[in-house]
Protein backbone atom coordinates (compact mmCIF):
# COMPACT_ATOMS: atom_id res chain seq x y z
CA UNK A 1 0.00 0.00 0.00
CA UNK A 2 1.62 3.23 -1.15
CA UNK A 3 0.63 6.19 0.99
CA UNK A 4 2.77 9.25 1.66
CA UNK A 5 2.43 12.57 3.42
CA UNK A 6 2.66 15.60 1.15
CA UNK A 7 2.48 19.31 1.87
CA UNK A 8 -1.31 19.61 1.75
CA UNK A 9 -2.42 16.10 2.71
CA UNK A 10 -1.79 12.51 1.70
CA UNK A 11 -1.01 10.89 -1.66
CA UNK A 12 -2.48 7.43 -2.09
CA UNK A 13 -2.08 4.94 -4.95
CA UNK A 14 -5.16 2.89 -5.83
CA UNK A 15 -5.90 0.31 -8.54
CA UNK A 16 -9.51 0.49 -9.72
CA UNK A 17 -11.34 -2.60 -10.95
CA UNK A 18 -14.60 -1.50 -12.59
CA UNK A 19 -17.69 -3.61 -13.28
CA UNK A 20 -17.15 -5.80 -10.22
CA UNK A 21 -19.92 -7.68 -8.45
CA UNK A 22 -19.53 -5.61 -5.26
CA UNK A 23 -18.00 -2.38 -4.02
CA UNK A 24 -15.06 -3.04 -1.71
CA UNK A 25 -11.47 -2.20 -0.86
CA UNK A 26 -8.80 -4.91 -0.76
CA UNK A 27 -5.05 -5.30 -0.42
CA UNK A 28 -3.60 -7.49 -3.19
CA UNK A 29 0.12 -8.08 -3.50
CA UNK A 30 0.87 -4.83 -1.71
CA UNK A 31 -1.51 -2.81 -3.92
CA UNK A 32 -4.62 -1.10 -2.64
CA UNK A 33 -7.46 -2.23 -4.95
CA UNK A 34 -10.90 -0.64 -5.17
CA UNK A 35 -13.66 -2.77 -6.71
CA UNK A 36 -16.65 -0.87 -8.05
CA UNK A 37 -19.84 -1.93 -9.79
CA UNK A 38 -19.61 1.13 -12.05
CA UNK A 39 -18.28 0.86 -15.61
CA UNK A 40 -15.19 2.82 -16.71
CA UNK A 41 -17.34 5.18 -18.79
CA UNK A 42 -17.91 8.92 -18.50
CA UNK A 43 -16.04 9.11 -15.18
CA UNK A 44 -18.50 6.85 -13.36
CA UNK A 45 -15.82 4.59 -11.84
CA UNK A 46 -13.82 7.67 -10.79
CA UNK A 47 -16.88 9.23 -9.15
CA UNK A 48 -17.55 5.96 -7.34
CA UNK A 49 -13.94 5.89 -6.08
CA UNK A 50 -14.12 9.43 -4.71
CA UNK A 51 -17.54 8.84 -3.14
CA UNK A 52 -16.33 5.62 -1.47
CA UNK A 53 -13.21 7.25 0.02
CA UNK A 54 -15.23 10.28 1.10
CA UNK A 55 -17.57 7.97 3.00
CA UNK A 56 -14.93 5.76 4.67
CA UNK A 57 -12.61 8.67 5.55
CA UNK A 58 -15.60 10.73 6.73
CA UNK A 59 -14.58 13.84 4.77
CA UNK A 60 -16.14 15.91 2.01
CA UNK A 61 -15.61 14.61 -1.51
CA UNK A 62 -14.26 18.07 -2.40
CA UNK A 63 -11.18 17.20 -0.30
CA UNK A 64 -10.33 14.22 -2.55
CA UNK A 65 -8.89 14.55 -6.05
CA UNK A 66 -7.53 12.14 -8.64
CA UNK A 67 -4.18 13.76 -9.43
CA UNK A 68 -2.84 11.06 -11.74
CA UNK A 69 -4.40 8.32 -13.85
CA UNK A 70 -7.82 9.82 -14.45
CA UNK A 71 -8.28 7.63 -17.54
CA UNK A 72 -6.30 4.65 -16.28
CA UNK A 73 -6.92 1.93 -13.73
CA UNK A 74 -3.88 2.92 -11.66
CA UNK A 75 -4.71 6.16 -9.90
CA UNK A 76 -3.12 8.53 -7.43
CA UNK A 77 -5.48 10.29 -5.04
CA UNK A 78 -4.77 13.42 -3.05
CA UNK A 79 -6.62 13.47 0.26
CA UNK A 80 -6.45 16.92 1.83
CA UNK A 81 -6.38 17.73 5.55
CA UNK A 82 -5.47 14.21 6.69
CA UNK A 83 -2.15 12.56 7.46
CA UNK A 84 -0.69 9.21 6.49
CA UNK A 85 -1.33 7.55 9.85
CA UNK A 86 -5.02 8.53 9.90
CA UNK A 87 -5.60 7.28 6.36
CA UNK A 88 -3.66 4.03 6.91
CA UNK A 89 -5.58 3.21 10.10
CA UNK A 90 -8.96 3.78 8.47
CA UNK A 91 -8.04 1.78 5.36
CA UNK A 92 -6.79 -1.14 7.46
CA UNK A 93 -10.08 -1.18 9.40
CA UNK A 94 -12.11 -1.11 6.16
CA UNK A 95 -10.08 -3.95 4.62
CA UNK A 96 -10.36 -6.10 7.75
CA UNK A 97 -14.14 -5.68 8.05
Amino acid sequence: MKIENVKNGVKLEVVVKPESTEEKLALEGGDLVFYTKEPPLHGRANASLIKFFSRVLNISSSKIDIIHGYRKRNKVLLVREMNKEEVENIIKRVIES
